[in-house]
C-alpha cells in the first residue's frame, strides 16, 4: 500500500479513537454513523482501486517489478520533513516507487537474481524514458524507501537524485513490513528459496 492520508492516521492513538467512537455512535445513532461507516468504506475501497488501476497502468508502460504510484505532494513533504530530508516542489506529481511482489521467477538463485537485475534496470529505464517524454508530469518528484541497495544504486546510476538516511514513510507502512513478511515475499518471488 502507497503512502496516503489513511495510512498516516491509522496506527495512531487518535485513529483507535475515531474508530471506538464510530463504533459505539453507531450503536446508537445507527442512521447517521452509519452512513459515516459506510462512507470511510467507500474511501479505503477507491484507494485500493486506485493502486490497482496505478498498478494496471504501470504495466501497459512496460515496466515489470516496478510501478508507479502517485503521491499527495503534502503528505510525502510532510513525513520527510520529520526526517530532516526537504522534497523539491513538484511540478507535475510526486510518484513513489514500489516493488511488484507479485512478480515471480522460477529457476535457480544466480539466475533469478540476473533476471531480477536486468528487469529492474530496464524498468528503470523505462522510467527515465516517462520522465523525459513529461508523461510523469512537467517536473515529476520520484521517491524511494527500500532497504535494497542494488535498487538504490541502479536508480541513482539510471534516474539520477539524492539518497537520505532514513526511512520516509507512513508509521503504519513501517508496521506492516517486518522481516518475515519481507522474507515471505522473497520466498514468493524466488520459487527455489
Amino acid at each position: 500500500m502507497y503512502n496516503n492520508f489513511v495510512m498516516l492516521w491509522a496506527d495512531t492513538k487518535t485513529a483507535s479513537i475515531f474508530t471506538f467512537l464510530l463504533a459505539l455512535g453507531t450503536l446508537f445513532y445507527p442512521w447517521f454513523f452509519g452512513i459515516a461507516c459506510l462512507m470511510l468504506t467507500a474511501y479505503i475501497l477507491t484507494l485500493l482501486l486506485w493502486t490497482i488501476y496505478q498498478r494496471r497502468k504501470s504495466k501497459k508502460w512496460g515496466l515489470k517489478i516496478i510501478y508507479l504510484i502517485p503521491c499527495e505532494y503534502w503528505l510525502i513533504n510532510w513525513l520527510a520533513k520529520r526526517k530532516g530530508i526537504s522534497i523539491p516542489q513538484a511540478q507535475g506529481t510526486v510518484w513513489e516507487m514500489h516493488l511488484n511482489t507479485k512478480k515471480s521467477y522460477p529457476g535457480d538463485c544466480q539466475k533469478v537474481r540476473e533476471q531480477f537485475q536486468k528487469d529492474l534496470e530496464q524498468d528503470l529505464r523505462i522510467i527515465k524514458q516517462l520522465k523525459e517524454n513529461k508523461q510523469l508530469g512537467m517536473l515529476p518528484v520520484i521517491t524511494l524507501n527500500t532497504f535494497n541497495r542494488y535498487w538504490l544504486a541502479k536508480t541513482k546510476e539510471i534516474l539520477g537524485g539524492v539518497t537520505h538516511e532514513g526511512v520516509v514513510l507512513t508509521d503504519i507502512s513501517c508496521n506492516m513490513y517486518r522481516p518475515q513478511k519481507h522474507l515471505r515475499n522473497i520466498q514468493k518471488n524466488v520459487s527455489q528459496l
